[in-house]
């Protein structure tokens, strides 16, 4: 009986020798071998990196008045590995801002296919949408309100076709590989001084690491770099005279320079007609397209009438006449098609039916 405890012990022991072993083992190599790995998995659990977009320049007249600034702008956004359910935090954040949560869902899942670490599900918040975001914060993982900057055009009619305006950058663009510095959702010059001079006054995007628990909600704060905003341009134009040149060619089609004859500096520079950069946008641009396009069907329609030689005398219309009456309609409709895109399209549609009458 004694031989018999004594095997069994033996083989405890064994086993239990063997366990410890193995035991062992599998602490060396989470230790030595995935050590390095392992405790930058853990940073990175514990670690959230936040963007910080750099503050564009400013444009300034020739004395120093201000043409182009920037104000605070509240934007919502989302940090993808805190979001464990892109469809809940869709559903309730489309409820919680009446909006369209299917489209919000959409966004983090086609930021998660393109790898992004963050996305921009909703711009320029009002004060009663960030103070819901922050009151049902704890129901909305992952979401956080982030301080932006937005282009302020001071006189938003003067000089629109020098001063230029901005645009989202373009996937395309992102792939072309020419744009490293930028993100998807950063905007960039589009025309005139804002994209001639876009290195200068882009500025150099910062960052900011925060520490988040297990639920993702912000701890403090571990490390940030601040954003170096970008450089101010200085034009040569005079806000005086050029609001005097742009209020000599309304309701007119030219142009007007005005030049220094010192130095050859260019003081104004207008033309008419001009659009409107704070009404630019896809209506607006559907107006003119729609004008232009029914107005050479009507020029076209008209020309072919008085070409006829079969046409009642009573009803010829002189080409003069035509052609003085067509160019005070583009001067017209080029002037408010940015400002009343609706009213431009009924008012061609209805001169295209008085024409084709």
């Amino acid at each position: 009986e004694y031989e018999r405890s004594r095997r069994i012990l033996g083989r405890l022991a064994l086993i239990l020798l063997v366990l410890f072993g193995l035991l062992f083992l599998r602490l060396w190599f989470l230790q030595l071998i995935k050590g390095e790995y392992l405790q930058k998995r853990s940073e990175y659990n514990r670690i959230r990196t936040q963007d910080l977009p750099p503050w564009r320049g400013m444009i300034l007249d020739r004395s120093g008045n201000i043409l182009v600034d920037n104000r605070p702008s509240f934007n919502l956004m989302a940090t993808l590995e805190d979001v464990p359910d892109a469809e809940i935090l869709g559903r309730r954040l489309g409820s919680l801002l009446q909006v369209d949560g299917e489209i919000l869902t959409a966004q983090i899942r086609k930021a998660r296919q393109a790898g992004l670490h963050q996305v921009r599900l909703k711009t320029h918040l009002s004060w009663r949408e960030m103070a819901l975001v922050e009151t049902y914060k704890a129901e909305l993982p992952g979401v956080f309100v982030l301080v932006a900057s937005k282009r302020e055009y001071r006189y938003p009619d003067l000089a629109c076709h020098v001063l230029g305006y901005l645009g989202e950058i373009t996937e395309t663009q992102l792939k072309s590989g020419d744009y490293t510095s930028y993100k998807m959702g950063d905007y960039l010059g589009r025309r005139g001084i804002e994209a001639a001079w876009e290195g200068y006054l882009r500025g150099e995007r910062g960052f900011r690491r925060i520490e988040v628990d297990a639920f993702g909600r912000e701890l403090g704060n571990v490390h940030q770099k601040l954003s170096t905003p970008g450089a101010n341009i200085h034009l040569t134009l005079d806000t005086r005279l050029q609001q005097e040149a742009e209020h000599c060619l309304q309701d007119q089609v030219g142009a007007i320079v005005a030049l220094n004859p010192q130095n050859g500096k260019i003081l104004a520079l207008a033309s008419s007609p001009m659009a409107v950069i704070r009404q630019f946008g896809l209506y607006a641009a559907l107006g003119v397209i729609v004008t232009l396009v029914l107005t050479f069907v009507l020029a076209v329609f008209v020309c072919m009438k008085i070409a006829r030689p079969t046409e009642k005398p009573g009803r010829r219309v002189r080409f003069e006449r035509v052609a003085s009456l067509l160019d005070r309609f583009l001067a017209g409709m080029g002037r408010i098609s940015t400002e009343r895109p609706g009213f431009v399209i009924v008012a061609s549609l209805l001169l295209l039916a008085v024409g084709l009458w």
